[in-house]
């Protein structure tokens, strides 16, 4: 060993953390692997701890080894160490146990979960309640039909959660649900066996963004009735397929909610009427259009001509971005495409002559 080597450990372990850490982060930026840093000394060690563990990459291969990791009796507080658990590769082989163990371990300081595909019961949504830490909480993965009440239960106690979306999977059989919404949710994201009781519960005044999709429960009255009650609040909306609407059930959709931005929806649930529903000058900016591919009616089939004249009678003045999907069959190069592609051209020209205008302003 030469000079330089024996004495290179020394002078890193005199490095302050907080340098270390930065140099570590520096030079493998996003969710590398440091699993080698950890052989260079002991300062390396204790610095790259957190980077190791902050957002562990878990399949079903991994699942049972991270787990056995964080519950050994000389682990520590490794579990301490986890910001973020994305379950989601954990496609099968995964016990229960293992999951509830690895949930309950990471609970401290745990602000993102996704939870797996299997072994998630109602003892693992038990240890999902312990994460009082949770900023983001994606059950849609779940496929094990649980119970809807488990769900709600850990997300009464999780009052810093700010979006949730619910197992698709779920059942409801234990009578009437018991919702207690935490108090700083923005984004709240529907599926499974969510009900018009569930819907009648007030939603948060700090819930913005709403999406339905999956929900065999709910009906025509318990979705208006939640948008009449609450729609001014949204600004995301996404009303997706498969639900249980009739055809011309959201044509007052953008009436009901006068300050949606986006606006994302299968076209299986509205008509022509919709586009003549709007209110003057709505305020929405983002359009998104999909449809099953099945056979329409002709005489309520929404075309690029409607969005069209929606734009140019003012109803629309502000939309700048219209997607599609080939399930419309609008094609490509249509007259009435090329004519929609012109009017938000001609919107986005606006805004940037707008924008140019104004003077920049410094936060």
């Amino acid at each position: 060993m030469d000079a330089e080597q024996s004495i290179e450990p020394s002078l890193i372990d005199k490095l302050p953390p907080e340098l270390l850490d930065k140099i570590i982060a520096h030079l493998f930026p996003g969710n590398g692997n440091f699993g080698h840093l950890l052989r260079v000394c002991t300062a390396f060690y204790y610095a790259a701890l957190p980077h190791i563990y902050q957002a562990p990459k878990l399949t079903s291969k991994n699942i049972a080894a991270f787990a056995a990791t964080l519950s050994h009796r000389k682990a520590g507080p490794l579990g301490d160490l986890v910001r973020s658990l994305n379950l989601r590769q954990v496609v099968h082989g995964a016990k229960t146990s293992q999951i509830t163990r690895l949930v309950r371990r990471s609970a401290r300081n745990l602000r993102v979960f996704m939870a797996p595909q299997v072994g998630f019961n109602q003892s693992a949504f038990r240890a999902t309640g312990l994460c009082t830490q949770l900023r983001v909480l994606n059950a849609q993965a779940v496929s094990e039909r649980v119970e809807l009440s488990f769900f709600l239960a850990a997300l009464s106690k999780l009052e810093q959660l700010e979006v949730v979306s619910f197992p698709k999977a779920s059942k409801h059989t234990d009578g009437t649900l018991i919702v207690q919404w935490p108090p700083k949710l923005r984004e709240v994201w529907l599926s499974g066996a969510v009900d018009d009781h569930l819907l009648s519960c007030p939603l948060p005044s700090t819930v913005t963004h709403l999406s339905f999709q999956a929900c065999p429960e709910v009906t025509l009255l318990g979705v208006l009735s939640l948008f009449e009650r609450q729609g001014a609040q949204l600004t995301r909306l996404a009303t997706l397929y498969p639900l249980p609407l009739p055809s011309d059930a959201l044509n007052f959709v953008l009436l009901l909610c006068p300050n949606l931005l986006d606006y994302e929806g299968y076209i299986e649930y509205f008509q022509t009427a919709f586009f003549e529903n709007i209110p003057m000058h709505h305020p929405l900016e983002r359009l998104s259009l999909d449809s099953t591919g099945g056979l329409l009616d002709d005489r309520n089939k929404i075309s690029a001509r409607h969005v069209t004249a929606a734009m140019e009678s003012g109803r629309l003045s502000q939309l700048n971005e219209v997607h599609w999907t080939v399930q419309l069959r609008w094609g490509d190069q249509s007259p009435e495409v090329l004519d929609l592609l012109d009017m938000i051209a001609g919107v986005s020209d606006m805004d940037t002559d707008d924008a140019s205008d104004t003077e920049p302003v410094s936060a």
